[in-house]
């Protein structure tokens, strides 16, 4: 099930996604017929999913993922729907498991790995190649 606005045939406001049982599933915003705006996907318990925004068609800006208990596991940033710039990774329990940045998509310059929150190793890569690997 869903709801929103069609301009002609094309989708053309926020749309709203329901399961079958009548929960909010997600909600997606469309200019002439295109993902244009913000995306919010949520867990059966309500809570948010996954957040973003596309910029016609293509996800731009700051992506975000969540565990259903509400604890962040990933915030990327991207532009023309590829990872871009900085990005952070965390486990189900809130700590950091890795984090750096992508250049078109592919890891770029030095990664930190964590285990158990800390610092283990740094890895630098260059066009999603693995240079160098180091302990922390």
């Amino acid at each position: 099930m869903a709801e929103g606005v069609y301009q002609g045939e094309l989708k053309d406001s926020v749309w709203t996604m329901y399961s079958p049982d009548g929960k909010v599933i997600s909600k997606e915003s469309y200019k002439t017929g295109v993902l244009h705006g913000q995306k919010t996907t949520y867990h059966t318990n309500g809570r948010i999913a996954e957040e973003g925004f596309f910029e016609n068609g293509l996800k731009n800006g700051l992506w975000t993922r969540s565990t259903e208990e509400g604890q962040k596991i990933s915030s990327v940033h991207y532009s023309e729907d590829l990872p871009e710039g900085e990005a952070v990774y965390w486990d189900g329990q809130g700590q950091k498991v890795a984090s750096g940045s992508y250049v078109h998509g592919l890891e770029s310059g030095w990664w930190v790995f964590y285990e158990d929150g800390r610092p283990k190793e740094r890895v630098r890569y260059r066009a999603g190649k693995e240079l160098e690997r180091t302990p922390i």
